[in-house]
This record gives C-alpha cells, structure tokens and sequence, in this order.
C-alpha cells in the first residue's frame, strides 16, 4: 500500500508509479484507489501509521474505494509524459482532465504551470512570496518558510528546498535578499532582510537569469520560451514588448528517456487529505 495526499509533489508520484506500472504490463484492475476526500467522516485529527491501516480497512467496502479503469491509467501515462516533456504543450490537456477516478491531478499540474516564471516580475509564486514574506516582517529563513506554505491550499514545498531558494536569492549577482551570515547557506538561522534590488525586481526579469529544470523542460538564461501570464491564467510565449536587451540565450534541453525529471524535495508535513493507491491481486 502507498499512501499519498493531494499536493503537486504527491500527484506526481501516483502519475509516475501508474505511469511505470502500465510500462511492466500490469493490468489496471490490480490497482485500487482509495480516495479518502470522498469520505470526509473518516479524516482522524492525527495521522499514524495504525490510523491510516485502519482508514483504509473500513473504506475498502465503500464507495471512496475503485480500482482503477484502464483510462485512468491511460491519463496517468499521458500525464507522467507530458511532465517530463521538454516542451509544455500537453500541461493544459492534463490540467482540463475530468477523469472521475484521477480528479486531482489536473490541479495539481495547474499549480506546476504557475512556477514558471511569471511574465510581470521573472518570479514564480514560490519564489516572490520569500521576498514578500521578508517585507511583511519575517527575520529570517525559518519564519519566511512558514510564511510561504501558509499562504499555499495544498503545500508541497519543504523547508530544505524553501531554503535553496532563498540562498539563491541572497547570493544571486544581483541579491534580493541579505542574508546574515552572508558566508554560509541559507538555513534554518539565517537572518533575512530585504535589499534595495527587492523593488526593482518586479520591474526587471533580466536581473540575474534563470538555470532551473521544470520537469522536462530546463530553462535557461534571461529571455525564455515560456512564461506564466496571470491574466489569461495560461502558459504563453513572451512578446516582443515584454522581453528585454537580450544578455544570455536561454535553451531548452529534454531530459532523456531514463534520466530524472528534476530536483524536488519535500519533507513531511502533516495534513489532512491523501489518497491510497495499492497493486492488489485479482
């Protein structure tokens, strides 16, 4: 049995393992889904291993447990490979997905749209709401964090990574934050304190570049193929009067077919929705 709960990080892995164990050939009426937000009354105020044993025991003769149809782990295959594509033309098919069985991961694929860098400021959500929290009066790292996932419906984002991120900020050629000490990596002590580059930022994309993976895609450089538009609430390609005296080209480069889709890391942090996913014998 694997248990997963409902954020960008955990849908991801459910996409993966239906993805791989479509690939060995298993068929899909082995697989049974749980769905513990079809039946709220089962949600304990605190998780444990006994608590999860016996949630799925009960629901396992209701209606919140399916196995899963063939489709669904069709989605799931579509879904993994759009991911790691190197091009984001499938992402809005996965998110538009209304498959009964599978109903959160287009939500969650509409979150990992909206980190790509925003077309007004080069920033995606994660990454703007750090500075912001600095502003609203968080000192340093640990408070910062917990004012990002605060502001997250479904937090994915783990302090080491949160961390990363701001360290980032803080070292960048340009620095958006000042960290203090300045000569060690952003952790759970580090002060913070806004810079005079925080105001310009929103104003100015090009300021330090990018070198990130999203999935499939790398993005790289100054000037990228795709940004997230808060107005059409879509991925779309900046236009000539949004870009900037180019500096660096950016490039896009495929993860290759057995090659990792990109960091990720999150720690454990306790919520209150989650799906079950097991491989059972007929």
């Amino acid at each position: 049995m694997l248990w997963w709960e409902a954020d960008l990080y955990d849908q991801l892995q459910i996409i993966q393992i239906l993805a791989r164990l479509a690939e060995l050939g298993v068929p899909a009426q082995r697989i049974t889904l749980i769905c513990i937000r079809r039946a709220r009354e089962h949600r304990p105020l605190r998780w444990s291993r006994q608590a999860a044993c016996r949630i799925v025991a009960e629901l396992s003769a209701t209606h919140a447990c399916a196995r899963l149809p063939p489709v669904a782990v069709q989605f799931a295959t579509r879904a993994w490979a759009a991911f790691r594509s190197p091009a984001t033309d499938g992402l809005r098919a996965i998110v538009s997905n209304r498959s009964s069985e599978l109903r959160v991961p287009g939500g969650a694929f509409d979150r990992l749209r909206r980190e790509y860098p925003a077309v007004r400021d080069g920033l995606s959500p994660s990454e703007w709401r750090i500075p912001a929290a600095v502003s609203d009066g968080a000192t340093d790292a640990e408070s910062a964090f917990a004012r990002v996932t605060a502001r997250e419906t479904r937090p994915s984002l783990g302090d080491s990574w949160c961390f990363a991120m701001t360290d980032r900020m803080a070292h960048a050629p340009v620095p958006l934050l000042q960290a203090e000490p300045s000569d060690r990596p952003v952790g759970i002590g580090t002060g913070l304190r806004p810079t005079d580059t925080e105001a310009r930022v929103f104003a100015d994309t090009t300021l330090n570049g990018i070198d990130r993976w999203i999935g499939g895609v790398h993005l790289r450089g100054r000037h990228l193929p795709w940004r997230w538009d808060d107005g059409t609430e879509n991925l779309a390609r900046p236009t000539e009067e949004t870009r900037k005296p180019p500096h660096a080209p950016p490039s896009v480069t495929a993860a290759g077919p057995g090659a990792a889709a990109g960091p990720g890391v999150r720690d454990i942090v306790p919520r209150r929705m989650g799906c079950g996913l097991s491989a059972c014998q007929p």
